[in-house]
């Protein structure tokens, strides 16, 4: 397993013109092929400060290339720390789960100020209602669920409105166990789509994993 705190000070030193995405990179590497979760944390949040403090004095385009950096870490940070994945190797504590949450939240204020797009929003949505979903509030992630659906039917994203539904309809669940028939229902729907059996069953995943 590769040491972050080596990989942190050694991308301190990186030029993020020629390599712009290498603290993406080794986040990734960290999660994927380390396993290492909190190494993935340290390195996204060091990512992070750099980028977002790079942006002073740089011009309009530089300036929105380092956020939008910056952004697609605290998109990942909030994806990895989900417990929903079930990830085999991965085991998502509490401060992390913390500090995903308060990711999501930022990642989608980034992607409305950086007007990232209908798909991005979308994303960004969804990624609050996991967290919120997780954390046990699922009424809050309903209506993250229900907007991200809006956003993706919007972009002409058939499939991600379906599992944005599916998420909606599980949020309910959370709520009020008797709607267990309509997310079957939904699943079902799902499901039949190209491409949605693997969506259908990385929501029924995250049933089991929150225990809903």
């Amino acid at each position: 397993m590769r040491d972050c705190l080596v990989d942190i000070t050694t991308l301190a030193e990186v030029d993020l013109v020629a390599s712009p995405d290498a603290y993406s990179e080794a986040m990734r590497h960290a999660y994927w092929e380390d396993k290492d979760l909190a190494g993935a944390t340290a390195i996204a949040f060091a990512g992070i400060s750099r980028l977002l403090a790079e942006t002073r004095g740089a011009q309009s385009a530089r300036a929105n290339a380092l956020r939008s950096g910056a952004k697609q870490l605290t998109y990942d940070l909030a994806s990895f720390t989900w417990p929903g994945w079930d990830e085999p190797g991965i085991i998502v504590t509490p401060p992390e789960m913390r500090a995903g949450f308060a990711a999501a939240r930022a990642n989608l204020r980034m992607a409305q100020e950086l007007e990232k797009g209908d798909v991005a929003l979308a994303r960004a949505h969804w990624i609050l209602g996991a967290h919120q979903l997780a954390a046990g509030h699922p009424d809050e992630g309903q209506a993250s669920f229900q907007a991200a659906a809006g956003l993706a039917r919007r972009a002409n994203e058939p499939a991600e409105a379906a599992l944005a539904q599916a998420y909606e309809a599980l949020a309910a669940v959370a709520q009020d166990p008797s709607r267990a028939a309509r997310l079957d229902e939904v699943l079902a729907e799902l499901a039949g789509i190209e491409g949605g059996a693997a969506l259908a069953e990385q929501v029924t995943t995250a049933r089991e994993a929150l225990d809903l």
